[in-house]
This record gives structure tokens, C-alpha cells and sequence, in this order.
């Protein structure tokens, strides 16, 4: 997922945006242009939509409406729920399951059982790096257990008008219960650019989580969005942000 409006307009407003779900739930944001002549056979994605973020208008699809597992791209709801439940400056403590609970070759942030670190670190870590198990501390934090917080995923999304999702866990990895369409990915971070720090978060290339009372080191986490990076060929001009995710189910 990215988010983006004109050049040099990042700390003015971020209206007028546009949402778009690619190939296999990749979520991006752009801002208004010009329009393309777009056709399906010129997309390889397998689902797409272009959404307008101020009104919620479906300005190009393709089987929007098509379920598919979304990947790390799930995280963009752990980090809307934990925006406007949180407090960036609460402290959360890592339990057994949270750090456990996922695979040790996925994606992570090396935190440890009984590690303390804030919210906002927890954030950054999710959305910069996709950590798993990060994830997994912010569902504990905000509902008690990450089976109450998936609940609370689901629930918050058909509040906000996504019908054909169900969330099985924070973060995305593969579960036959865990699913969303690109329509309704759309309108859950249609939501999120709206909550502060949330363009913050996703915009940032570089973040520095300082020592903890597990890791006298500091840690450097690195944006996965190569379209927010200027010298790669992916760059997209007036980017703000996003969210990227796979797995080899989902794919890209």
C-alpha cells in the first residue's frame, strides 16, 4: 500500500486522494492526475480498485470485490485500531505468545519475551518492517489477547463499509479464516490516512528504535516500500506512503 499526493505537498492537505488495491492486495494511495486510459488487460494485477479517499467513489476496478488473502497488508487495520485506541507513548510488555506465536523466518523485529517498548515503536516496527510479531504485542495491548483483537478487526471493517473481509489474526499470516477484497482494503485505509500519524508512520524510509530493557543496541528499521525511495526504478513522484505485504500463498 502507498500513499501519495503532488510534489512538494507533503505537510499540506492530503486531499484529493485516491486508493488503489494491486496484484494480490498491494494497497497504494495517488494523488489526483490527470486521467489514464486504463483498461483491465493492461493490469496484471489480479484485483484492483482507484478510489476516490474524500468520497469513497470507485473510479476504476477490477474485481474489486474478489476475496483473497491480504497478507501483510492486514497490518494497515492493526495500526488504524491501534491509532485510535492507543497512545503512541504507552509502554507494552512482549508475552511468550506474541513473540512465539509466529514463524521465527518471518518477518520481524527480533523482540523478546518480557521486552518493554512503546507503542510507537511497535508501529514502526510493523508498518516498516512488517514485524509479526510486533503485530501480535499491539493486538495484546489494545484488546488482551490477539484473538479478541482479530474480533475487533473484523468488527471495526464492516463498520466502515469492507462486507467481505474477516480477520483472523494482526498480522497477516496465512489463516483460512483471514481474507479481504480490494474494496474493502480500500476503505479501511481510506480511514487510516485519516487518523494523525498514520502518513507519518508509513512515509517514514528510516526509523531507530532506541535500547530496551532486552536490547541495549539500537535497532534500525527500514521502509519496505521501494516506490517512497527516489533512486530505484519503482519510485512514484509525490508518494506519501504504505503498506506492502507476501506471502507465498498470498503472493505480492
Amino acid at each position: 500500500m502507498s500513499v501519495s499526493e503532488a510534489p512538494g505537498a507533503f505537510s499540506k492537505s492530503i486531499k484529493p486522494l485516491a486508493a488503489a488495491l494491486l496484484a494480490l492486495l498491494l494497497c497504494c494511495f495517488f494523488p489526483a492526475r490527470p486521467a489514464l486510459a486504463l483498461s483491465t488487460g493492461d493490469l496484471q494485477s489480479t484485483a484492483v480498485v482507484l478510489m476516490d479517499a474524500d468520497t469513497g467513489q470507485v473510479l476504476f476496478q477490477k474485481q474489486m470485490d474478489q476475496k483473497h488473502k491480504p497478507a501483510s497488508i492486514t497490518k494497515v487495520m492493526t495500526c488504524l485500531l491501534a491509532l485510535e485506541k492507543g497512545d503512541l507513548s504507552d509502554s507494552l510488555t512482549m508475552s511468550y505468545d506474541a513473540v512465539f506465536d509466529v514463524p521465527r523466518d518471518s518477518s520481524n523485529v527480533a523482540l523478546d519475551v518480557d521486552e518493554e517498548l512503546s507503542l510507537k515503536d511497535a508501529l514502526y516496527g510493523l508498518m516498516l518492517e512488517s514485524a509479526n510479531e510486533a503485530a501480535n504485542g499491539i493486538a495484546e495491548y489494545i484488546s488482551g489477547s490477539m484473538t479478541d483483537f482479530a474480533k475487533l478487526m473484523t468488527k471495526r471493517a464492516k463498520e466502515l463499509g469492507a462486507k467481505n473481509t474477516n480477520f483472523a489474526n494482526a498480522n497477516g499470516l496465512e489463516d483460512k479464516e483471514h481474507y479481504a477484497t480490494a474494496y474493502d482494503m480500500a476503505m479501511i485505509t481510506r480511514e487510516a490516512v485519516k487518523q494523525p500519524g498514520f502518513l507519518t508512520v508509513v512515509g517514514t524510509t528510516r526509523y531507530d528504535m532506541e535500547p530496551t530493557n532486552k536490547q541495549k543496541d539500537i535497532r534500525n528499521f527500514n521502509n519496505k516500500n521501494k516506490m517512497i525511495y527516489a533512486n530505484n526504478s519503482f519510485y512514484y513522484e509525490g508518494i506519501l506512503g504504505g503498506k506492502t505485504g507476501y506471502t507465498s500463498a498470498a503472493k505480492n
